[in-house]
Formats: C-alpha cells, sequence, structure tokens
C-alpha cells in the first residue's frame, strides 16, 4: 500500500517552515496527480488539473493585470470549484487577496476592496475567460513566500466598519503543520461546510490541498438542511467535516449509514454532544490565530466542555489583569504565541497595540510575539481549559464574531431610535442568539428596522429579535447593565420568535 502523504508530512514538519501552502499543494499533486481535489455537484477537478487552470491564471494576473506581491486581488467565485484555482492562481503571483461575498451588502464588500486597494475582482466569468486565453500555459514559476501577505479577512469591528485581519502564508502552514493532531489524513474526504467569510473555510482548503485530501464544497442550498446535509455525506463518502454546534447535534441525532471518521465542532459552545463512532473534537480558534487554538475531544454528553490543550504549533499563557501568570485553577486572559499567530490588523494601530505584544514570557522566535485574545479561561487539574467568558462584550454566532457596538450604533441612526442595546442569549440547545433591545418615543415596525440594518452590516449580525421597550436596566454608576436583560420565555421556542420578536 502507497504511503499516505499525511503519514510523511508528520515526520517531516520542517515542510511546514520552509514552503508556502502553494509548494506543500504541489508536492500533493506529484503524490496523488490524478485524484480529484475539489468537487461541487458534476464539477470535480484533479490535483494536476487545479495545479494548470490556478498555472492559468497566474499568468493572467502577471502577464496583463501585472499583479504582483504587495497586491490583493478580490475573490467572488463564491462556493465553485474554481475558487480553490483562484486562490492557487493569485498565490503563485505573489499576491494576496481578499473574499467578495455577494449575499453581503454591497457597500461592505465596497469598503473591503477599497481598504485593501484591489483593483482586481475575479468572478467566475473572469476565470474561465483566464482559463480559456491561457490554454497550454508553460509552469509558472511559484513566486508565493512565507513571509509575503496571503489573505485579508474582515471581521465585525467595535464601531461597525469592517477590521481587516493581515494573515501570512507563514501563519497557514503553521496552522496546517497541527493536522496530525486533530487527525486529518491524506485518504479523507472532507466536506468544507464553513462560509468562505470565515477562517475555518481557509482551513479546510488549506489543509486539505497540503494532504492530498478531496474536498467536496458542501452547496450553499443545503447549508441549512441537516437532512440533505447528511445525505450529501453519505452520497459522497465523506469522512471528514466540521460544523458548528447546533448542526452537529442535529447531525448526531440522524447520523445513520454516516461515513464519517472525524467530527469538528467549533465557533461557539459546544453543548450535549453523544459520543458516536466517529471521532468528535471540540475545536476553539479564532481568525488572528489562523484557526485552531485548542482541541478536546469529546467522550460524553455534558453541558458544556473544555476548549482541551493548545495544539503543537503555539503556546499558551493564562494571564491575570496585571499579565502575570494566573494562579493554578484561577481565570485569566489566554495569550497564545506562535507562527500561526497573524502580522496583525490592517491599518489599525490603535487595535494592534491593544492585541499584539512582545511576549514578556521567552523570546525566540517564532514566539517573540503574543496574540491577546480577549478570552478569559482556566486551566483544569487535567491540563484542559476551559472556557469562561469573553472579556469584552463580543459574541460569536454562527462561528461569525459580531461585536454589538457596530450593531447598536446603527440602530441610533434609525429614525426615533434614542439607546439601543444588543445583547445575546444561549437557548438551551448552546445557539447564540443576539437580540436588540431599544428605546424610541414612537412605535417602531422590526421589518422596517430589520431592512434598515440589512442594507449596512452582513445578515449574522441582524438580532434575531427586537424588543422595545420604555428602560435599560442599569448598574450603579448609570451605564447600561447588558447583563441585566432578560431572556424572553419563548427563547427556546424559535418559531415563536420568529413571530413575537422578528
Amino acid at each position: 500500500m502507497q504511503k499516505l502523504l499525511s503519514d510523511y508530512l508528520s515526520t517531516h514538519k520542517e515542510d511546514f517552515v520552509t514552503h508556502t501552502i502553494v509548494g506543500l499543494f504541489q508536492q500533493a499533486a506529484k503524490w496523488y496527480p490524478d485524484k480529484d481535489a475539489v468537487c461541487l455537484g458534476g464539477e470535480r477537478m484533479t490535483f494536476a488539473t487545479l495545479d494548470r487552470r490556478s498555472d492559468q491564471l497566474a499568468h493572467t494576473l502577471t502577464d496583463h493585470e501585472r499583479i504582483g506581491p504587495g497586491d490583493v486581488v478580490a475573490v467572488a467565485t463564491g462556493r465553485s470549484v474554481a475558487t480553490p484555482a483562484v486562490v492557487l492562481g493569485i498565490w503563485k503571483a505573489g499576491a494576496a487577496f481578499v473574499t467578495i461575498d455577494l449575499c453581503c451588502p454591497e457597500a461592505h464588500n465596497l469598503s473591503c476592496m477599497q481598504s485593501v486597494h484591489s483593483r482586481v475582482c475575479i468572478d467566475r466569468g473572469y476565470y474561465d475567460d483566464a482559463v480559456a486565453a491561457c490554454d497550454r500555459p508553460p509552469a509558472f514559476q511559484d513566486r508565493s513566500r512565507p513571509d509575503q501577505l496571503a489573505l485579508v479577512l474582515f471581521t465585525s469591528g467595535s464601531t461597525g466598519k469592517p477590521k481587516g485581519v493581515r494573515i501570512l502564508h507563514s501563519n497557514i502552514t503553521a496552522s496546517v503543520s497541527n493536522f496530525d493532531c486533530l487527525p486529518l489524513r491524506s485518504d479523507d474526504t472532507f466536506a468544507s461546510f464553513a462560509s468562505l467569510l470565515f477562517i475555518a473555510s481557509v482551513y479546510d482548503f488549506c489543509a486539505s490541498l497540503s494532504l492530498g485530501c478531496t474536498v467536496q464544497i458542501v452547496p450553499a442550498s443545503i447549508r441549512r438542511n441537516i437532512r440533505e446535509l447528511a445525505a450529501f455525506y453519505i452520497r459522497n463518502g465523506v469522512t471528514a467535516t466540521f460544523l458548528p454546534p447546533h448542526m452537529a447535534a442535529k447531525y448526531i441525532e440522524i447520523d445513520s449509514g454516516t461515513t464519517l471518521r472525524l467530527l469538528m465542532v467549533g465557533s461557539e459552545m459546544t453543548r450535549h454532544l453523544k459520543k458516536r463512532p466517529y471521532r468528535i473534537v471540540n475545536v476553539y480558534a479564532s481568525t488572528e490565530a489562523c484557526a485552531v487554538i485548542s482541541r478536546y475531544p469529546v467522550q460524553d454528553s455534558r453541558p458544556a466542555y473544555p476548549i482541551g490543550k493548545v495544539v503543537p504549533a503555539l503556546k499558551g499563557y493564562i494571564v491575570t489583569d496585571d499579565g502575570e501568570p494566573a494562579p493554578a485553577g484561577q481565570p485569566g486572559e489566554l495569550w497564545i504565541s506562535g507562527a500561526q499567530v497573524c502580522d496583525g490588523y490592517l491599518d489599525l494601530p490603535e487595535a494592534d497595540r491593544a492585541h499584539f505584544a512582545p511576549n514578556p514570557f521567552e523570546g525566540e522566535p517564532p514566539f517573540q510575539r503574543v496574540f491577546k485574545t480577549s478570552d478569559i479561561v482556566r486551566m483544569l487539574p487535567d491540563g484542559n481549559m476551559e472556557y469562561v467568558c469573553r472579556k469584552d462584550n463580543m459574541f460569536k454566532i454562527r462561528g461569525f464574531r459580531v461585536e454589538p457596538g457596530g450593531i447598536e450604533n446603527y440602530m441610533l441612526e434609525y429614525p426615533h431610535i434614542t439607546e439601543a442595546c444588543v445583547t445575546c442569549f444561549t437557548d438551551a440547545g448552546g445557539t447564540n442568539i443576539l437580540f436588540g433591545y431599544f428605546i424610541a418615543d414612537t412605535k417602531i415596525d422590526h421589518r422596517a428596522l430589520r431592512a434598515f440594518l440589512l442594507e449596512r452590516v452582513p445578515g449574522y449580525a441582524i438580532p434575531t429579535g427586537f424588543i422595545q421597550t420604555d428602560e435599560f436596566p442599569r448598574r450603579q454608576n448609570g451605564k447600561v447593565d447588558r447583563h441585566g436583560f432578560c431572556p424572553p420565555p419563548e427563547l427556546n421556542d424559535h418559531k415563536k420568535l420568529a413571530v413575537l420578536y422578528y
């Protein structure tokens, strides 16, 4: 039997230091040239074809667009087999990319493109034309380098404006190097469920294409239908996937006939997952750490699981407000260091100073710099970390980080609203649900307010329900007590929520 590339890479971790994802992918293409690399419906592309198509695009970008190091190209090909070819082509040209999702408001996408000074946007038509115009190109000489910018991924900002995270090639390869502690293997068929705006999707593609796995892109039309998703897994022989907790809990109840070997769960608090024949791993991740920070094997049903142990490419420190190591078992903010930690935020020096700092505990590369996660954790006696809460007021909604201040600012722009507070409740199934409370001098039409917000923020950041009230709970100092709002009694009945508060 042929040795798996994943087995080889487990004992040759130096490849992750010296290569970019392009180099790792090309190594996989030599091992598995005729194997399907990416599939969606009836469309599929082998590793050899993916290598050639990305070469074709790289020739077009460098010869006709003069794209090179320092440039950022917008990618608008969506959930398609073209997207990995586009990303690899951009990287081969030495440039970086930013994802544009047509489901987001046009103003949001335009702001992202302007922030990175993108002068080229690749949609499916552009990609098809580039491939057709460069039918039989010579092999393209890869221009990607570990210290170059690979992508800018935008998250919600506290002012309502998108906040760009600068991710280098070395950050991605360091993240992928943790594959064997999850564990992923070259003979896996990986179903990519995550949104293309989410760091999980970057990890899905990069890890799979580096190891020689086949990626099955989950069609957008079935991402919210758990029965169709389960059938998709069986039909395509999916052995590994990532799901958010609420979808994982539903899947476990109907997984008869499953082909799964590995189910990764994360993005929100994971609760009440039953032990199954396949592995279930609770993963704790962030964009700034280029995906997985820690992992915990789920063995039984619990109200909540630890976030586990830090992956090998990172080091973690639990610190007090004074920046000193927290006493054993006491809560503190998690700081992390290592090659996975991103390059910082795009044109936000104050945010950089707040979240990134020289490592006070060790100074040797690649651990000379820490990222302050703003997550409060504690170390359990068995060496696993337990998540406590956010240090600030950010919430995770369907895997996306949402900062309520930005939503509140836009709510206050709506006529007659004088005060606004967005908070989050967790239902019995562990799903985080946003609610927007507001005070106004007249009755507000919730649907009109929702439509107003949809023009300004992504859909995942729109509160599930709105509640108009006469006053807010307040602390002794007069500030709004975000934790003083009582959840609606219908919290666990989503149909009633939609009727009463939508």
